[in-house]
């Protein structure tokens, strides 16, 4: 369990991480709509790999079923 934690949390970590501070590095000022539709869509991607590492270990660890807490 703790390895799917580390590399799904790893990865959704690094999907909203590398991206945004790319983005405050090499954006302009005044850019703001657009900035804040990627990022918004950067987090909804990494949201998305959290919820595949739990739907992978419900899958596979635990036969299909798991309860709120253990997910969260």
């Amino acid at each position: 369990m703790l390895r799917t934690v580390f590399l799904y949390g790893i990865a959704a970590g690094l999907v909203v991480a590398v991206p945004m501070f790319a983005m405050l590095t090499f954006s302009e000022h005044g850019g703001a709509a657009s900035s804040q539709f990627t990022g918004y869509s950067i987090m909804i991607l990494a949201l998305s790999l959290i919820f595949i590492g739990v739907k992978r270990r419900r899958d596979r660890a635990l036969g299909g079923v798991i309860k709120f807490v253990p997910a969260l």
